[in-house]
């Protein structure tokens, strides 16, 4: 038994190792490939399919009546990080979103953003009572370079995630 047993050393910890800071979602875009989607999105025609009628969302504007008394979300999974998908991989990430909001007892109504040319188009939701916090962690899970917020009775935002 000459086995000697080392000291255990503890390094203290270094900055590089401090928690990183909450992520505050931006409302304006990143210095990044991205910034040159702005102009696509802010063009987005984004429709909420309600059960007394389809309302047209309008980014900077006041919410339409019926969905302006609670803050809300409008999310999607379509297309991560911006990069088109197919439709398959599309409708497979959205009904994972569906089934993730469905979980966690949110009211959704089934929406869609297209463009004005209609191109291109993704199914998306309108998220009832969705705080900011909890809209920026979807659209970060499911990998969304930007999404739409209001506050009760505020205005239509565009915010981005990166």
């Amino acid at each position: 038994s000459g086995r000697r047993r080392l000291p255990t050393y503890r390094r203290p910890p270094t900055p590089h190792c401090a928690p990183k800071p909450a992520f505050t979602p931006m409302s304006t875009p990143p210095e990044s490939k991205n910034a040159a989607l702005v102009p696509a999105y802010r063009r987005t025609i984004c429709e909420v399919r309600l059960p007394e009628g389809t309302q047209i969302l309008s980014l900077d504007q006041p919410l339409p009546e019926p969905l302006a008394k609670a803050a809300g979300a409008f999310v999607t999974a379509h297309n991560p990080h911006s990069h088109p998908q197919s439709d398959e991989d599309n409708a497979a990430a959205q009904a994972r979103l569906l089934q993730r909001l469905q979980e966690g007892g949110f009211t959704f109504y089934p929406g869609e953003g297209r463009s004005p040319e209609g191109d291109w188009r993704e199914a998306s939701v309108w998220v009832v009572g969705m705080s900011r916090e909890a809209a920026q962690q979807i659209a970060q899970d499911f990998a969304q370079t930007a999404y739409l917020f209001a506050e009760p009775g505020g205005n239509l935002e565009l915010v981005f995630t990166l």
